[in-house]
Parts: C-alpha cells; sequence; structure tokens
C-alpha cells in the first residue's frame, strides 16, 4: 500500500544527494574502509555486499557518524555532515541497525513514537501521534500498537524498525542487513515495502546485505566491499557475475536463469575455481 503521508515530503528531498568522498576508516591502527566513493539520490537503491568482515556494517555507521572517518567526507546536498548536528542529521538520515533490544517495556507506538524525536519539543504534538498512527495503519501495524515491542516476531520487529526511521522523515535510510532474521516471506515483505519507499515516495535506501540474489533483485545498484575496498559499483548483475564471486567470496558460481529472472548458484570447486 502508499505511504501517503511521504508525498509532501518526497517533494521536499528531490534535490538532496547524499554523498560519499574517498572514504576512510580504520581503528587500532588498522584500515577498515580505504577510498570509498559513491553517491546515493532520492529515490534509489544501493546495496553494500560482500563477505563477513570486509566493512559493510562500518561504512553503514560512517555515514551515519556512529564511526568517525579518518579522511574523507560524507555531503548530503554538498553540506560536510560533521559541521550537522545530531538533529539536523536524524531529518535527513534514518538508521535501521542490525540488532534492536528495548531495555524496557516498550509498546509498538511507543517505539515509533522515538523517530519522532527531530521534530518533537518537549512532548509528541498532535501531529506527531498522528504520524505515527498513520505510519502504522500503512504498514499493517496498527493492530499491534499497544504491543510490546519485544513480543514481536522477527519480521513484525523489522517492520516496526522500518515504521520508527520512516516516522524520521527522512529523506535517506540507512538499513543494516534488513532481512538477516527473517523467513522467506517476510525477507520478501519488507524488501518490497523498501521498494516501494523509493519508487512511489522518493525515499533513497542504503543497505547493506549478504543474500545477493535479494540484493540484485531489489537494488538499483550494488557496491562490492573486498578487503575494505570497492571492487565493484553498478548496475547489479554487471558487479555480481562468477568472476567478482570467485575473486571477492573465494567461492564458485554461476549466474543462471528463471522466469525471467538470474540469480546466482554458488557450488563446490577445486582453488583454481573450477567444479569438482
Amino acid at each position: 500500500g502508499a505511504v501517503f503521508f511521504l508525498s509532501a515530503h518526497a517533494e521536499k528531498g528531490d534535490d538532496v544527494t547524499l554523498s560519499i568522498e574517498n572514504l576512510t576508516f580504520g581503528y587500532n591502527g588498522r584500515a577498515v574502509l580505504t577510498g570509498i566513493g559513491f553517491t546515493l539520490a532520492p529515490g534509489e537503491i544501493v546495496t553494500v555486499a560482500g563477505p563477513n568482515g570486509t566493512g559493510k556494517s562500518s561504512l553503514l555507521k560512517c555515514v551515519t557518524r556512529i564511526n568517525p572517518v579518518r579522511s574523507g567526507r560524507i555531503t548530503l546536498h554538498g553540506k560536510d555532515t560533521r559541521g550537522m548536528k545530531r538533529a539536523d542529521l536524524a531529518r535527513h538520515l534514518g538508521y535501521v541497525p542490525q540488532n534492536t533490544h528495548s531495555r524496557f517495556p516498550m509498546s509498538v507506538f511507543d517505539t515509533v513514537l522515538m523517530g519522532r524525536r527531530p521534530h518533537m519539543g518537549w512532548r509528541p504534538s498532535r501531529n506527531d501521534l498522528d504520524t505515527v498512527s498513520r505510519i502504522l495503519s500503512e504498514l499493517g501495524l496498527a493492530d499491534l500498537a499497544v504491543t510490546d515491542f519485544e513480543r514481536l516476531s522477527g519480521g513484525q520487529k523489522q517492520k516496526v524498525l522500518l515504521a520508527r526511521a520512516l516516522a524520521q522523515e527522512a529523506d535517506f535510510l540507512i538499513l543494516d542487513e534488513p532481512t538477516s532474521s527473517l523467513d522467506l516471506k517476510h525477507q520478501i515483505e519488507v524488501m518490497e515495502l523498501v521498494r516501494n519507499l523509493a519508487d512511489r515516495h522518493n525515499v533513497g535506501v542504503f543497505m547493506a546485505m549478504h543474500d545477493l540474489n535479494l540484493a540484485a533483485r531489489f537494488s538499483d545498484r550494488v557496491l562490492l566491499l573486498h578487503r575494505g575496498k570497492v571492487h565493484g559499483l553498478g548496475k547489479p548483475w554487471d558487479v555480481i557475475h562468477e568472476g567478482s564471486i570467485r575473486d571477492v567470496y573465494g567461492v564458485s558460481a554461476v549466474i543462471a536463469e528463471a522466469g525471467g529472472t538470474r540469480f546466482v548458484i554458488p557450488y563446490p570447486g577445486d582453488r583454481n575455481g573450477g567444479p569438482v
């Protein structure tokens, strides 16, 4: 369904672009990310993929300023985010981490209401409450409004966290493995929701993902990381191919096609990359 409350917001964000330029990050003297650069436009989904430990989550945390960058810069519509107040940054970037747990009981409604913090005064306004109610209704979560967040299933939690990010009315959503703990049905539901937000409501999405098939199906571009550097950046099937999978993941794979859709099938191989 359409998330109608975002329509006016989409016009506001039309000219805002998120730009990462020559970003380097590390700790304890070890480089984690080196020379990362790309731009993200409103309505575009860019997915960062790569093996465990290659820096996907670190990159997302650099973009949201959780991690301090060592060099390079991140700009929103030409403005360096390091000069922005946290509340101002939160009006542009909505972040959904991989795992979120409440330290104390909190209802679904109150969890989503937390997304209104960048816009709220001391207490929520009627507009804040109405916005949360509309989001819950649009995402099919209204019946869960008074349920304790920690009692939800994995798929329900992920939708609530997306709802909280939407409540920020941000130009961009930063999603860390949004489908990692979900079954197949909920993976597709969450990804269709994300794609809908990009296509119909001009929200730019930057997300980390393990599943190359989901990444290729739902993304406009894929950024493939290898040892903290960009191995490839472009349209999904220009970046995801047998050679890049062998180079980056160290496994053999074929790109097959069925029903007009391409997908990756890994298979056992010898050290030279050939089938056994």
